[in-house]
């Protein structure tokens, strides 16, 4: 038989005093469950903190790359070498080799894939209309009069 309270409810066989060594554990395994969360939540924020810096570096290491016209082109038709680099707030292309190493080919504005800007044909000292689409590393070069006749040529990145 179960002893009974003044309440009808069951008194407990052992005393109290007794149980409070479960009870203690039960407190450190409360404490232990808080720290833990703590640091599973900083180990968290640190990791998404990681994550969010990677993406940023991510999104902005284009903005500090070269521009894809930058670098040196092979011109097809008569073999030149062309360098392309940044001047001021254009690209001046400069021949590197062949019959006029070292003269001013044209100038280009823009930014991505799309240029334009002035192409100059130094065999005929005849200046252009230009425009350039870089897709990886080849560059479609058109020079036109009156920007309705336009000639072209696909130009290889060396």
């Amino acid at each position: 038989m179960k002893k009974r309270g003044p309440h009808g409810l069951e008194k407990p066989i052992l005393p109290l005093r007794n149980l409070s060594l479960p009870l203690r554990k039960l407190e450190l395994s409360k404490k232990c469950a808080r720290a833990s969360a703590s640091i599973l939540w900083r180990n968290t924020m640190i990791r998404n903190l990681i994550v969010a810096g990677a993406l940023v570096a991510a999104m902005t290491a284009p903005a500090l790359a070269a521009e894809p016209i930058e670098g040196t082109w092979l011109r097809p038709s008569n073999g030149a070498l062309v360098k392309f680099s940044k001047c001021g707030n254009s690209f001046c292309a400069k021949a590197v080799s062949g019959e006029f190493a070292g003269k001013s080919v044209g100038k280009f504005t823009g930014n991505g894939s799309s240029y334009s800007g002035t192409l100059t044909d130094l065999k005929e000292d005849k200046t252009y209309a230009g425009r350039a689409n870089v897709n990886g590393n080849t560059m479609k070069l058109e020079g036109c009069v009156l920007k309705v006749f336009c000639k072209g040529e696909n130009w290889k990145r060396q």
